[in-house]
Protein backbone atom coordinates (compact mmCIF):
# COMPACT_ATOMS: atom_id res chain seq x y z
CA UNK A 1 0.00 0.00 0.00
CA UNK A 2 2.84 2.24 0.84
CA UNK A 3 4.59 1.66 -1.87
CA UNK A 4 1.23 2.29 -4.28
CA UNK A 5 1.12 5.46 -2.33
CA UNK A 6 4.84 6.89 -2.99
CA UNK A 7 4.37 6.05 -6.75
CA UNK A 8 0.83 8.06 -6.69
CA UNK A 9 2.79 11.03 -5.42
CA UNK A 10 5.34 10.44 -7.75
CA UNK A 11 2.94 10.82 -10.51
CA UNK A 12 1.91 13.78 -9.62
CA UNK A 13 4.38 15.61 -9.20
CA UNK A 14 5.11 14.19 -12.74
CA UNK A 15 2.06 16.28 -13.83
CA UNK A 16 3.29 19.34 -12.22
CA UNK A 17 1.77 19.28 -9.19
CA UNK A 18 5.10 20.68 -7.33
CA UNK A 19 5.00 24.08 -8.99
CA UNK A 20 1.42 24.63 -8.15
CA UNK A 21 1.52 24.00 -4.65
CA UNK A 22 4.77 27.10 -5.09
CA UNK A 23 1.34 28.64 -6.52
CA UNK A 24 -0.60 29.58 -3.70
CA UNK A 25 1.87 31.07 -1.46
CA UNK A 26 0.89 33.98 0.44
CA UNK A 27 -1.94 35.26 -2.10
CA UNK A 28 -5.53 34.19 -0.32
CA UNK A 29 -3.93 32.88 3.21
CA UNK A 30 -7.42 31.01 4.08
CA UNK A 31 -7.61 29.27 0.92
CA UNK A 32 -3.65 28.86 1.29
CA UNK A 33 -4.34 27.23 4.96
CA UNK A 34 -6.76 24.86 3.48
CA UNK A 35 -4.92 23.43 0.60
CA UNK A 36 -1.80 23.28 3.07
CA UNK A 37 -4.23 21.17 5.59
CA UNK A 38 -5.48 18.82 2.13
CA UNK A 39 -2.01 18.37 1.18
CA UNK A 40 -0.67 17.63 5.30
CA UNK A 41 -3.81 15.35 5.59
CA UNK A 42 -3.17 13.16 2.74
CA UNK A 43 0.47 12.78 2.74
CA UNK A 44 -0.66 11.67 7.10
CA UNK A 45 -3.33 9.16 5.87
CA UNK A 46 -0.93 7.91 3.62
CA UNK A 47 1.83 7.22 6.62
CA UNK A 48 3.91 9.13 5.25
CA UNK A 49 6.34 12.32 6.69
CA UNK A 50 5.51 15.50 5.36
CA UNK A 51 7.96 17.91 4.62
CA UNK A 52 7.01 21.65 3.82
CA UNK A 53 9.58 23.47 2.01
CA UNK A 54 10.48 27.24 1.58
CA UNK A 55 9.65 28.34 4.86
CA UNK A 56 10.53 31.90 4.99
CA UNK A 57 8.88 33.42 8.17
CA UNK A 58 8.31 32.46 12.04
CA UNK A 59 4.01 32.70 10.91
CA UNK A 60 4.45 30.18 8.35
CA UNK A 61 6.31 27.70 10.81
CA UNK A 62 3.46 28.48 13.31
CA UNK A 63 0.71 27.35 10.69
CA UNK A 64 2.45 24.59 9.47
CA UNK A 65 3.26 23.19 13.20
CA UNK A 66 -0.83 23.99 14.21
CA UNK A 67 -1.53 21.38 10.66
CA UNK A 68 0.26 18.48 11.92
CA UNK A 69 3.20 18.82 9.25
CA UNK A 70 5.97 16.96 10.45
CA UNK A 71 9.28 18.99 9.40
CA UNK A 72 9.94 22.02 7.48
CA UNK A 73 12.60 23.90 5.72
CA UNK A 74 13.53 27.06 4.59
CA UNK A 75 15.50 30.37 4.62
CA UNK A 76 13.55 30.76 8.18
CA UNK A 77 15.79 27.75 9.68
CA UNK A 78 19.07 28.47 7.90
CA UNK A 79 20.02 29.01 5.04
CA UNK A 80 21.52 27.18 2.85
CA UNK A 81 25.06 25.16 3.12
CA UNK A 82 28.21 26.02 0.49
CA UNK A 83 28.66 22.53 -1.55
CA UNK A 84 31.22 19.97 -0.30
CA UNK A 85 34.04 19.66 -1.67
CA UNK A 86 34.52 17.93 -5.10
CA UNK A 87 35.92 14.95 -3.27
CA UNK A 88 33.95 14.88 -0.77
CA UNK A 89 30.48 15.34 -2.82
CA UNK A 90 32.44 12.67 -5.46
CA UNK A 91 32.52 10.06 -2.37
CA UNK A 92 28.46 10.71 -1.69
CA UNK A 93 27.75 9.85 -4.96
CA UNK A 94 29.82 6.37 -5.13
CA UNK A 95 28.19 5.41 -1.95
Amino acid sequence: MRARAVAALSALTAVAVAPALADFADEEPAKDDMFARAVIDFGSKLDLTVVAEGVERAEQAAILRSLGCDRAQGFYFAEPAAAPPAALAAALVAA
